[in-house]
Parts: structure tokens; C-alpha cells; sequence
């Protein structure tokens, strides 16, 4: 399998996955998370006086009648909506992608991470139930402790996913490339059982990397 792949030029065949299949998952489950709360305070939170009235159509009229803050919030939901189909419809016509050639990787900008990394600058590849997002600091300060706070609940849901996925798949959905010369990194969100095949391939030819044989990475900045 390793000579097969030896004959293959990268750079004009390259290897090109789409890094943002679970990134689009994640917004759903997002959208559907801020939503159930929103129905939860609505119907249980006594934010509306549900018992004047059976036909909820009128109690929903005659809060918005008697409360703009009430209808203010209705109209922040309709455009909240818009922008978010508007966001994943632009997510789907231009997905993420992570270009593999013979002597480097090019990402188009997912997250924070790199958009271009040689690979003999290559330090290190980790396996991961969650990208490593917060990069940008050097030191554990009231900084990098808020975006941990911020960052956490998303990170707990691409663990859950993560976790499906590889009982699925029996592989890590996600790879952490760490480089020797900047502090970023490339996240790599595998969801397909070929392009894990590929990439294995690939990592074991061009830089003696196995995939199958990586350390787990439980960082959740890179210091």
C-alpha cells in the first residue's frame, strides 16, 4: 500500500479535505441548544402569562401589544435565525479546506490555525476529541481563563460528537499538527474513513508519521 502511494505527486494530485463537515454539525446542535432554552423560558421561565388565555396565539399577541421588549426580542430571534441560515448556507457553497501537498499544508483560514505549514517545520501531531482553538496566548492570565470559559461548552459538545463518530468510524476524528516556528497550530477534523486512510498514507510516506500511533491531546491552550 505504501509503494502504491509513493508513486503519487501531491502537489499535482493533492489530498484536500473539508475541515468544516463538523463545524456545520456543531452550529446545528448550537442553534438547536439556544432554541430549546428559548422555548424553555418561554413556556416555564414566567416570562409569559400563559393562564389568561387557552389560544396561545393571542397570548403571544397581546404580549407583544403590551411589551416591546417582548416583541424586541421576537424580532432579535427572526434576524438571529436569518444570519445563522445566511452563515451556513455560506459554509456550505465555500466549505474550509486543508490542501496536503508534497512539501507543505495550506488551510483557508479555520479558526485561528495556520494557513501554511512546511512539513519539516512540523513538531509534532496529536489525536484529539476537539481542536485545539485557543492558541493565541503564551501564558495562563485572566485572558486565556475567559476563553477557556467561553470556548468550554462548544468544546464539550465536539467531544460528545467525537466520541459518536469514532465508535462509528473506529478512528479520532481530529488531529492537531503543532509546527516548530509559531506558536498556531492545524486542526484537522477527519469525518470520512477514506480521507483517514489518505492522510495515514500520506503522513507515513512524507514525514515517517503514523496516524494509528499518536499521543492524546488534552491541552486546552497551547502553552
Amino acid at each position: 500500500m505504501i509503494q502504491e502511494q509513493q508513486k503519487r505527486d501531491y502537489d499535482k494530485n493533492p489530498i484536500i479535505i473539508s475541515n468544516n463537515y463538523i463545524s456545520i454539525i456543531y452550529g446545528v446542535i448550537f442553534w438547536l441548544i439556544v432554541h430549546l432554552f428559548l422555548v424553555y423560558l418561554f413556556i416555564y421561565g414566567n416570562v409569559i402569562d400563559w393562564t389568561h388565555n387557552e389560544n396561545w396565539y393571542i397570548v403571544l399577541k397581546e404580549e407583544a401589544e403590551k411589551s416591546f421588549r417582548f416583541s424586541g426580542v421576537l424580532i432579535m430571534i427572526l434576524i438571529t435565525n436569518i444570519l445563522a441560515i445566511r452563515t451556513l448556507y455560506k459554509a456550505l457553497k465555500s466549505p474550509k479546506k486543508i490542501i496536503f501537498s508534497n512539501n507543505f499544508i495550506k488551510s483557508n483560514k479555520n479558526f485561528n490555525d495556520l494557513e501554511f505549514l512546511e512539513l519539516k517545520e512540523i513538531k509534532d501531531i496529536k489525536k484529539g476529541y476537539f481542536p485545539l482553538l485557543l492558541t493565541e496566548y503564551k501564558k495562563i492570565e485572566l485572558s486565556s481563563i475567559i476563553g477557556i470559559l467561553v470556548t468550554f461548552p462548544f468544546l464539550f459538545i465536539m467531544c460528545l460528537i467525537s466520541v459518536f463518530f469514532e465508535l462509528l468510524t473506529k478512528n479520532r476524528i481530529y488531529f492537531v499538527v503543532f509546527s516548530n516556528s509559531a506558536n498556531r497550530v492545524i486542526n484537522i477534523n477527519i469525518s470520512l474513513p477514506k480521507d483517514y486512510l489518505e492522510l495515514r498514507e500520506y503522513f507515513l510516506y512524507q514525514s515517517n508519521i503514523d496516524l494509528n500511533h499518536l499521543k492524546n491531546n488534552y491541552k486546552l491552550l497551547n502553552i
